[in-house]
């Protein structure tokens, strides 16, 4: 290490939420929420633009988006079935989450492109398995990452692996391709640093769900603290 500033990549931490709940469905681990939960239920789910509440009357006001991305309010009976139109504009996402994804997969790209134009030399990799125990493996550079390692030590690492460390110094996403010789250990939740950086995701994933579920929410800050985490944000009066 030559103690300059790691190099910032898209990791694990940065994966907008919503892309990474459709990844599950696209891979039959996860189904939409719209197929597990009746209509009249209030969807927690990031596709999930519409949120629906008693108004003092006793009637129900849904908030719906337009083609323009606009909000606006009327009354519905709870009882009623939605029409097409409707059951699509609940699985829709705002258009601030679909112009944060489409950014998101164009810096992707070109990511994956600079790293297969990288040369994919053999690097030693010496992963330390904790009580004084190592092991030496033979890897690709900018191809083999931390996790696909973890089908061989079954037993030998603690199950909960939340992120992986680099040369003692430098937090490594569990998916990001290694660069260069170097020694390897894995921190679960129960290590401070685990906590940390899974509570960073969860606030990012609290952020996205807060911005589709209320149309005028304004995200401050949300940082994981020792107890967990949390978003400060701002909603207009409704």
């Amino acid at each position: 290490m030559d103690g300059s500033e790691p190099k910032h990549s898209l990791s694990g931490a940065d994966l907008p939420s919503s892309l990474a709940h459709r990844s599950l469905i696209n891979s039959e681990i996860a189904k939409p929420i719209d197929q597990e939960q009746p209509q009249s239920l209030v969807s927690s789910d990031l596709k999930d633009s519409k949120a629906t509440r008693p108004s003092k009357k006793g009637q129900f006001q849904s908030q719906e988006a337009d083609q323009a991305g606009k909000i606006s309010l009327k009354n519905s009976d709870p009882k009623a079935k939605p029409s097409g139109s409707e059951r699509s504009a609940t699985s829709s996402l705002p258009n601030i989450i679909l112009q944060r994804n489409k950014l998101f997969d164009e810096l992707k790209q070109k990511q994956d492109a600079d790293i297969l134009s990288k040369p994919h030399a053999e690097i030693n990799v010496v992963i330390d398995l904790g009580r004084g125990n190592e092991r030496t493996v033979i890897a690709k550079a900018w191809e083999s990452t931390p996790v696909s390692f973890l089908k061989d030590l079954k037993g030998e690492i603690e199950p909960d692996v939340v992120v992986a460390k680099i040369d003692g110094k430098e937090l490594w996403d569990l998916g990001r391709p290694l660069e260069r010789n170097c020694r390897l250990s894995y921190l679960p939740f129960g290590s401070a640093e685990g906590r940390h950086v899974f509570w960073h995701s969860s606030a990012h994933v609290l952020g996205e769900a807060a911005e589709c579920h209320y149309p005028t929410c304004l995200l401050s800050h949300g940082p994981p603290v020792e107890q967990g985490f949390f978003y400060d944000m701002a909603l207009e009066e409704e």
